[in-house]
């Protein structure tokens, strides 16, 4: 069972540094738009930003649910009420768990994407007045 458990929290360690990588990725990726978008003084590079802002945002909700699901499985196996052997299976989970569109608005993910979409919008304003 030792085994087995070390198998499932292997996972949820990937699962949780996929999901921090997405993040700075997110941040990066936006930021260098940010970035061009204020250069070229272009709103036409903000407005893009949403296309991969929302596509980071599903990835990490992702591999987020990805993780509690995991997390599931390991707390059955923890406790012996899986019955077959190594399995790695969350399918038969995902009753218990939030669904992907639920976990969109977890507040571990929430927070720093609608900040990224207010920051957005904050510069669409500022270069559509003239300001910068």
């Amino acid at each position: 069972m030792a085994e087995h458990l070390d198998y499932i929290q292997n996972a949820i360690n990937r699962m949780a540094n996929n999901s921090f990588l997405i993040k700075g990725w997110a941040i990066t990726f936006i930021s260098l738009l940010f970035i061009l978008s204020v250069k070229e003084s272009n709103i036409w590079y903000l407005i893009l930003t949403f296309l991969p802002l929302f596509c980071f945002w599903g990835l990490d909700a992702y591999y987020l649910r990805q993780e509690k699901l995991f997390r599931k499985l390991y707390d059955l196996v923890r406790k012996g009420k899986v019955k077959e052997p190594f399995t790695m299976n969350t399918k038969p989970l995902r009753k218990y768990v939030p669904s992907w569109f639920v976990t969109l608005f977890n507040s571990t993910i929430v927070g720093l994407y609608f900040t990224i979409i207010l920051l957005n919008l904050i510069l669409i304003l500022l270069l559509s007045w003239g300001i910068i």
